[in-house]
């Protein structure tokens, strides 16, 4: 700084006085050191230290923890216990398919976090991480990070290898096979290599062989029984005659497309049907009461151009898609969808379906054109043995209810059972159906028909959109308005953190890092995929002992033509364009805005200025909590000089930056001994030196933590010498 003898007279005089006042009325910041400060050119700093107070982590944290399908979980970041006061960093979403991932600055003395992830449910498991300087990866199941991961049914559904054409010579069929299984043939495979072949056989006795389709076209006529399987190889495709049925303890395994043309294709007891890849019935289905294995994978599709009848003994699993012209779930029939079911006409209900995904009645897919759905009636019938779960953020819609004497019940995060009839339910005020639980009713073009005894333990009708909302997912199309995470700058619940600076750039200055002094804090607003929408900040400006007229801005790292100002205290707040990037300035005089330094005790003081903003991006960013590549820039001598923290990019409008005045000629804003002209403290009252008194005198610590590159006291801002700081309320 540069100071007139007027002014450097009346310095003298004052710090005579300041010495006397802050003797008896200055309070010590934290533990005053024993040590005596050096001049902060007599610091040796290693080469490549770069002065920063707090390190960036990057975070990814998922969840193993099925119980409830795709549903949301809420992840939350804190510095401390939160139990015991630990304030939180930041929250977001993760799913079982979507980790949360963020880049969080946080103090680097801070050595341990803690992360908590709450279910649906609202049970939170709690783990305390320790935080060094790489990276932090965490995965949570369902009671802690090494639960082992269980079916959310469960039944035990392991995937099968993908097979392979691994048949001999002698085993491989290139043309068409008409002949019976005898014991001969007992426990062989053959491999259908050939395109366009047809087999039909007899399954004599108890014999049984596995068929693997590997060519494409192929044609089986033929009823599978005593353990025989058909599998079917990723690329293959294969016509099931009107002949073809699957028998007794028979499997069916399929990776590619199967077309079955028999109008009614029935499962008996103890068979299998895996579904991998793409399965068309141009009849029904049905599997019958005694125990059958039904599963259609994840990423396959199952279409049904007649009756889906359910009324198999053993659960029946959709992780995929199914489409259905009806479905009929009966008898000791259970049904989990954890993905998408879409039924054209009538659903009937009369025993237990369980929904994690999303099913819609009234719409099918339109084979000739996916990217639409024909419509069906969609009519709705849950009897009275009928039972609809609903687990976990769960959505189900469809366009009238023809009966409900049946019960729906809610579980985990908020489901929706959604209507859209004005005749939905027209008798069901003087029936027995009831919904119960986490579950939410909305009958979309007539609410209020039901009354309040239909709805037991939270469970609830909604009017409107009521602010429910259900993730969107590859299964579920979702609904409602996402909710809103944060995420906050360093000590943002104690006050924020401080940028001091010296603005003699490209020349030394005395190290009073006082010539500008800000205070920080800000809030990030993101949506369920942990994506930036808005950011709001507020910076206080609380010294200003430099003659230069210095203005304060941000380098962001957002584009321009993405950001607007959305709101804004001050006037003299700005949004430009720097290159592609957002360009914030706050003012551009902080002498204009402050008549008094601040920094010198016993002077008049100025009131502090608070400059609050908010921006709103466009399309959500991806953006983590740092500081932003603050600034200070003045025009001495008709040239913009700018002073950032050590190693930032400047502007567009900084000129050249590296070997400039006493700047290094490697590395941007620090001098060729490595000190820096300007730092950023993670403390918001952070107690800066008085006027002309280096930081090293103020705070003799700083040695140690610079000469060590940061291993050693990390919180030397923590332990000032009294009478050497001002005294920041």
């Amino acid at each position: 700084m540069i100071v007139n003898s007027y002014y450097m007279n009346r310095f003298l005089l004052i710090a005579v006085i300041a010495g006397i006042f802050t003797v008896s009325s200055c309070k010590k910041d934290g533990l005053t050191p024993s040590s005596e400060g050096v001049d902060m050119e007599d610091i040796i700093v290693p080469s490549g230290f770069d002065w920063a107070t707090t390190k960036a982590i990057k975070f990814n944290i998922g969840v193993t923890d099925t119980r409830f399908g795709n549903a949301a979980f809420t992840i939350s970041i804190y510095d401390g216990n939160p139990s015991d006061g630990g304030h939180l960093i930041s929250s977001g979403a993760t799913t079982i398919i979507r980790a949360f991932t963020e880049k969080i600055n946080i103090p680097s003395a801070l050595k341990e976090i803690y992360i908590t992830k709450t279910a649906p449910d609202g049970s939170v498991v709690t783990q305390i991480v320790k935080t060094g300087d790489s990276d932090v990866s965490v995965s949570f199941g369902q009671q802690n990070a090494s639960t082992t991961i269980s079916s959310v049914s469960g039944v035990n559904i392991s995937a099968d290898p993908e097979p392979v054409c691994d048949c001999g010579p002698n085993e491989q069929i290139t043309s068409d096979w008409n002949t019976n299984i005898e014991s001969a043939q007992n426990g062989k495979t053959y491999c259908v290599t050939q395109d366009g072949v047809s087999l039909t056989f007899n399954n004599n006795g108890s014999s049984s062989a596995t068929f693997k389709i590997c060519a494409k076209n192929v044609r089986f006529n033929a009823k599978l029984i005593n353990n025989s399987q058909l599998i079917v190889t990723k690329g293959a495709s294969v016509i099931l005659g009107s002949n073809f049925n699957i028998g007794g303890f028979a499997s069916f395994i399929n990776y590619g497309t199967a077309t079955f043309e028999n109008g009614n294709v029935s499962l008996e007891g103890g068979t299998q049907f895996k579904n991998y890849g793409t399965v068309v019935f141009s009849g029904s289905f049905t599997t019958n009461a005694r125990p059958v294995e039904l599963v259609n994978m994840e990423n396959a599709t199952m279409r049904i151009h007649g009756k889906l009848t359910l009324d198999a003994s053993k659960t029946g699993l959709n992780y995929g898609k199914i489409y259905a012209d009806e479905v009929q779930i009966n008898g000791s029939a259970a049904f989990e969808n954890h993905c998408s079911l879409y039924i054209k006409g009538l659903f009937g209900v009369d025993k237990t379906i369980t929904n994690y995904g999303f099913i819609n009645v009234g719409y099918v897919l339109n084979e000739n054109n996916p990217s639409n759905h024909d419509e069906g009636s969609g009519e709705t019938r849950v009897n009275g043995s009928g039972i609809i779960n609903l687990t976990g953020g769960a959505l189900i819609q469809m366009k009238s209810v023809l009966t409900m004497d049946g019960k729906v019940y809610g579980t985990g995060d908020t489901s929706l059972f959604k209507t859209l009839s004005v005749q939905s339910f027209q008798n069901m005020n003087n029936n027995s159906g009831t919904f119960s639980g986490a579950v939410v009713y909305y009958a979309q073009n007539e609410p209020g028909k039901l009354k309040a005894e239909h709805f037991l333990n939270g469970a609830r009708e909604i009017k409107n959109d009521n602010g429910l909302y259900i993730p969107q997912t590859d299964c579920n199309p979702g609904y409602g308005q996402a909710p809103e995470y944060f995420t906050y700058s360093v000590n943002y619940y104690n006050g924020g953190s401080t940028l001091i600076f010296e603005d003699k750039w490209p020349y030394k200055g005395d190290f009073d890092m006082n010539d500008l002094v800000i205070s920080y804090k800000y809030r990030i607003t993101k949506n369920s995929e942990n994506k930036a929408i808005k950011l709001e900040g507020s910076y206080t400006l609380l010294a200003s002992g430099g003659d230069i007229e210095s203005g304060f801005g941000l380098k962001l790292p957002v584009d321009f033509s993405n950001a607007v100002l959305l709101s804004k205290n001050r006037d003299g707040i700005q949004l430009t364009n720097d290159g592609q990037k957002a360009l914030l300035t706050l003012f551009n005089s902080a002498r204009r805005v402050q008549a008094n330094w601040n920094t010198v005790i016993g002077d008049p003081v100025s009131d502090t200025v608070t400059y609050n903003f908010v921006l709103k991006f466009n399309t959500p960013v991806e953006l983590d909590n740092g500081a932003y590549n603050p600034f200070i820039f003045n025009t001495t001598g008709g040239v913009r000089h700018e002073v950032h923290l050590p190693g930032a990019d400047g502007t567009s409008l900084a000129g050249t930056i590296l070997g400039i005045g006493d700047n290094s000629a490697t590395q941007n804003y620090i001098t060729k001994d490595n000190l820096p002209w300007a730092m950023n403290v993670p403390v918001a009252s952070f107690k800066y030196p008085i006027e002309r008194t280096s930081i090293s005198k103020a705070y003799p610590l700083i040695k140690n933590w610079a000469q060590s590159a940061g291993n050693e006291e990390n919180q030397w801002y923590n332990q000032g010498t009294a009478s050497l700081c001002y005294p920041v309320k």
